[in-house]
């Protein structure tokens, strides 16, 4: 059985998924959007009601907040920081038989590498001194955040996606795709 989440609690990660700015109104209008779907769904009515300090909160199943996430996805991206474009045709290339890799990184050698191991999902020495290197002459940074970037190679293996066309997938490619600006932070000037 899956756990039972609060709707405000979901709609505040998927705020940060999404990148939508941390606003009251934002939060109010996404919470609406939910609830209306959820309603739609027939579960609003349905759903188990908690108290939570002096209020009372409806929780749902992971399941459920699924499915009214899915159905409201164009809605979120619309109110979000992520690139729709890219976001479209990183879905349409993971749908194309002929481009059946969830790394669109083939011309680097690097990523070639990674692809035929396809089960080491650790950041080799080579890779982070590469990527140090590259990040001195785009100016200087602050240590790389090896911590995300494991994660985010483990991610995106194929076996690891919950749902390989969700905006998580997406931004873990995007930050793949673009591991300086990912992975790599700009000291702050004197």
């Amino acid at each position: 059985m899956s756990r039972k989440i609060a709707l405000s609690t979901y709609v505040e990660d998927i705020m940060d998924i999404f990148e939508i700015p941390n606003k009251h109104s934002n939060f109010a209008r996404i919470r609406k959007k939910f609830q209306r779907e959820l309603d739609k769904m027939g579960v609003w009515q349905k759903a188990e009601t908690k108290r939570i300090g002096r209020s009372k909160t409806k929780l749902f199943s992971e399941n459920d907040l699924l499915s009214a996430r899915l159905s409201i996805t164009d809605y979120l991206l619309k109110n979000g920081n992520i690139d729709e474009e890219k976001y479209k045709a990183y879905k349409d290339d993971f749908n194309n038989p002929d481009n059946f890799s969830t790394v669109r990184m083939l011309e680097k050698k690097e990523e070639k590498e990674f692809l035929r191991m396809c089960g080491i999902h650790e950041v080799t020495h080579q890779e982070k001194l590469n990527l140090m290197i590259e990040a001195i002459y785009k100016v200087f940074y602050e240590d790389i955040n090896i911590e995300l970037w494991n994660i985010d190679k483990a991610t995106g293996s194929l076996a690891n996606f919950d749902d390989p066309q969700g905006i998580e997938g997406f931004k873990v490619m995007e930050r793949l795709n673009n591991p300086v600006k990912a992975y790599c932070k700009r000291k702050k000037e004197d």
